[in-house]
C-alpha cells in the first residue's frame, strides 16, 4: 500500500483542479473509510472545495479540511466515470458554487449564511460519535456558528446549536437530500 504524505496529496488534488479532472478523496474516521469522488473546484491552505458526484449525477458541493483527507487518487475506472460525467454534463456544475474565498471556516459560514437552502455540517473527528445538523444558520461567531437544525421528522429542534469551527470536518450544500428538506419542510411546516 502507498501511503502519501500531506504534500503529495495536496499536489494530486491541485493537479486535478488545474486539469477540471474528477479525483476520489478518502478521509477516515473512526476506523471508518469516507471516499468522495467529485471535481474539486479550489483549495486554501486547509480546506478544499469540491463537487460531490454519485451515480452519475450531481450531489451538490463539500468543503472538507485538507488535514482529514488521508488519499486522493484517480483510477482507470473513474477516468471512464470521468468521461461518463464530463459527457453527462457534471463539470459544469462548477460554476454554480456560491463559495469565492476558502481561507476559513468563519468566511465560509458567512458566504452561506445568504444560500436560499439547507446546508449540513458535519462533526465527524468526535470519538466514537458522529454529528450531523442539516438546516439554516442564524449566527456566524468569531469561534464558531450558531445553528437552526430539522430533525429527520421535519421538525425543528428548540435548542439553537453552538458548533465550534474546529469540530467541523465537513460542509454540504445543494445536494438531493438537503433540497428535498428544504422543499417539504418549508411547505408542511
Amino acid at each position: 500500500m502507498n501511503i502519501k504524505n500531506s504534500k503529495e496529496i495536496y499536489e494530486i488534488i491541485q493537479y486535478h483542479i488545474d486539469n477540471k479532472m474528477l479525483l476520489n478523496v478518502e478521509r477516515i474516521f473512526n476506523n471508518e473509510s469516507d471516499i468522495i469522488c467529485g471535481f474539486p473546484i479550489k483549495m486554501s491552505d486547509d480546506l478544499l472545495l469540491t463537487t460531490v458526484v454519485n451515480d452519475f449525477h450531481n450531489e451538490g458541493f463539500s468543503i472538507l479540511r485538507l488535514s482529514d483527507i488521508t488519499d486522493a487518487y484517480s483510477t482507470e475506472t473513474i477516468a471512464f466515470y470521468e468521461k461518463i460525467c464530463i459527457a453527462e454534463g457534471l463539470q459544469n456544475e462548477i460554476r454554480q458554487q456560491i463559495i469565492k474565498e476558502l481561507d476559513d471556516m468563519h468566511q465560509i459560514l458567512l458566504q452561506l449564511k445568504s444560500y436560499k437552502g439547507f446546508i449540513s455540517i458535519q462533526c465527524e473527528n468526535q470519538i466514537n460519535k458522529s454529528t450531523f445538523y442539516l438546516g439554516e444558520i442564524v449566527t456566524v461567531e468569531d469561534d464558531g456558528v450558531n445553528f437552526k437544525d430539522i430533525g429527520i421528522d421535519g421538525i425543528w429542534d428548540d435548542d439553537i446549536h453552538k458548533i465550534t469551527y474546529e469540530d467541523i470536518s465537513q460542509i454540504t450544500y445543494g445536494n438531493k437530500y438537503s433540497k428535498m428538506y428544504y422543499k417539504y419542510s418549508k411547505n408542511l411546516i
